[in-house]
């Protein structure tokens, strides 16, 4: 991932960002969902702009 190129996203752009941090008992993984990993920072117990969308996600 580092390195990769921001890309759009069902018409909102995408940063790939990576960081290394210690975990809490509560943290989301990468066994969180991919729509949990990409909720809004600061917003991580309310569902994200993907979830409560109507419109397909379509990802170039």
């Amino acid at each position: 991932m580092p390195g990769e190129a921001p890309f759009e996203c069902s018409g909102k752009m995408v940063v790939p960002m990576f960081g290394e941090t210690e975990a809490k008992s509560d943290a989301i993984t990468h066994d969180s969902g991919h729509y949990v990993i990409v909720r809004p920072e600061g917003n991580w117990d309310s569902p994200g702009y993907w979830e409560l969308s109507e419109v397909p996600v379509k990802c170039a």
